[in-house]
């Protein structure tokens, strides 16, 4: 593997990384937004599903640094496999 190709896929994989963060970032805001709708409403028309709304607005607040971890340790994973595999190849050819 040569170093553009290296540097290509390392450049796709942060495009890609990008644009899966901005996606979830996308939903967890509108995901906000509609809880917080229906707890309004909830509270205008004195239903007992706003306590429900609300705990589903936490957990997705408690959860949300999770899940960027996660998306983090991923990119990380895939950063870390493909400079093994140039390092890999490269040691390979000077071996030769």
């Amino acid at each position: 593997m040569s170093i553009q190709k290296y540097s290509r896929k390392i450049i796709v994989g942060l495009i890609v990384y990008t644009v899966i963060l901005i996606v979830i970032r996308l939903l967890f805001g509108f995901a906000d937004v509609f809880v917080q709708n229906q707890v309004y409403l909830g509270q205008m028309q004195n239903y007992n599903d706003t306590y429900a709304a609300i705990l589903v607005l936490e957990n997705l607040r408690r959860y949300r640094p999770a899940v960027y971890f996660i998306i983090l340790a991923a990119f990380a994973g895939f950063v870390v496999r493909e400079t093994h595999k140039y390092n890999k190849q490269f040691k390979g050819e000077s071996n030769k």
